[in-house]
């Protein structure tokens, strides 16, 4: 009986496969590349906004901007894919400053309302609109020079920027970004909502994130406002900002540090050179802990209530020493104290020292 109960069903599986192959089958693709090239004579920066697809930046001594879109649309046949390319064009504008969308036209958009795919769901098939899925993708490849500046804006896809050193502004939502050593003292932007960024190097940029998480390799400088992520930061030289309801971890501090924390599971700096110049921590909510160097010199002051400070003390000298039962307050040195200042204030949330 067993037997049998499985030969029943073999032509039934067989069945469904023979469906659902057919089913794939029956989509067709369709594409439409563009070209487009900028003299860098008369040129001052370029803007992307782009949606559903991919920005790729190559950076090379090139004596012109090069630009590939390639739009392809995914549909269950010929003419349906046809009638998505025609209604997606890039609306572009040269000169000094030089910019391209990627736009829809009016009927586009009622095509795209009107097209249905039909998506298994158990037992039932259930009507999703292609626009949800989108069947369709825009991808840019561009070819510059790394020092020419750059604004991109994506989103639902994702931005890759090789080495750049002029200015640069990077906005993306839902998707990865990743670049290349960003370099230059002209400001460098990027913000990221629901997606994640890699950034190998950054010498000057301003950097914020939500609900996003972030790896960066190495900085000089930068400002950094994150919410409801993670951060993990390799070394960097001078940081300020903020990081709240989130998991912050800076690997290696050499500078001064000024920042902010609220609600976060973990705070976490260090190991933090022996001369430093300045950090300084307002903590509420948050597990804060530090990495000094353990024949680091300089003056400490610690501000907390509903929260203990906890870990080594060797080597401090208290000056002041006030405890209570829901508040402490420690000031002094630890060594000879010199220029470097530590300053950690926290409310609801206690300070490790590792």
């Amino acid at each position: 009986m067993k037997n049998k109960f499985f030969k029943s069903r073999l032509p039934i599986a067989g069945a469904l496969w023979w469906v659902f192959t057919l089913s794939a089958a029956a989509q067709v693709k369709q594409s439409k590349t563009l070209q487009h090239n900028f003299p860098l004579s008369g040129s001052s920066s370029l803007s992307i906004i782009n949606k559903y697809g991919q920005i790729h930046v190559n950076t090379a001594p090139v004596a012109q901007i090069q630009i590939k879109i390639l739009i392809t649309a995914d549909a269950k046949n010929t003419e349906t894919a046809q009638k998505i390319l025609s209604g997606l064009e890039v609306k572009v504008q040269s000169g000094p400053q030089i910019s391209l969308e990627t736009v829809a036209s009016l009927g586009w958009k009622n095509l795209m309302n009107e097209v249905q795919i039909q998506s298994l769901q158990g037992n039932q098939t259930v009507p999703v609109k292609t626009s949800s899925k989108a069947d369709y993708q825009v991808d840019y490849t561009i070819t510059m020079p790394e020092n020419f500046p750059l604004s991109l804006n994506n989103r639902f896809g994702g931005i890759y920027v090789g080495k750049h050193t002029g200015r640069l502004q990077l906005w993306l939502e839902y998707g990865s970004l990743k670049t290349g050593r960003l370099e230059g003292n002209d400001k460098k932007i990027v913000n990221v909502k629901f997606g994640n960024a890699d950034i190998d190097y950054a010498e000057e940029a301003e950097i914020t994130m939500a609900y996003s998480t972030l790896r960066l390799n190495q900085a000089q400088r930068i400002y950094f406002e994150g919410k409801y992520g993670n951060a993990e930061i390799g070394q960097v030289h001078h940081i300020t900002g903020s990081s709240a309801y989130s998991q912050f971890q800076l690997s290696t501090l050499t500078g001064n540090l000024t920042m902010s924390t609220r609600h976060d599971g973990r705070f976490q700096v260090g190991p933090v050179a022996n001369r430093f110049g300045q950090v300084e921590i307002t903590g509420e909510y948050s597990q804060i802990s530090l990495t000094m160097a353990p024949e680091a010199s300089y003056n400490f002051e610690f501000d907390l209530k509903y929260a203990r400070l906890e870990g080594s003390q060797n080597g401090f000298q208290f000056q002041h020493k006030q405890e209570a039962n829901t508040s402490a307050f420690y000031q002094g040195r630890k060594g000879s104290g010199g220029s470097s200042r530590l300053k950690v204030v926290s409310r609801y949330g206690d300070v490790s020292l590792l």
